[in-house]
């Protein structure tokens, strides 16, 4: 069950986010990429060392975000 909720979710919260960053573009890198990698770390059955992978690449996101927002 676990596996098709991740399956199904990613497409889902990449959608969303998309849909959200068109009113802040700022929050694009975070809402899309960022969202389905901390969706994928929650979710899938992955091995643990793998699901970090992918809350690293939240973190990225997160933080070309706040790049993104304060023009630096």
């Amino acid at each position: 069950m676990r596996s098709k909720l991740s399956l199904i979710g990613v497409p889902i919260v990449m959608i969303i986010g998309y849909v959200i960053s068109l009113s802040f573009e700022w929050l694009f890198p975070v809402l899309t990429f960022g969202a389905a990698g901390l969706y994928i770390f929650l979710f899938a059955p992955f091995h643990k060392m793998i699901r970090y992978v992918f809350l690293l690449i939240f973190l990225i996101n997160l933080l070309s975000s706040i790049v993104l927002y304060y023009n630096i």
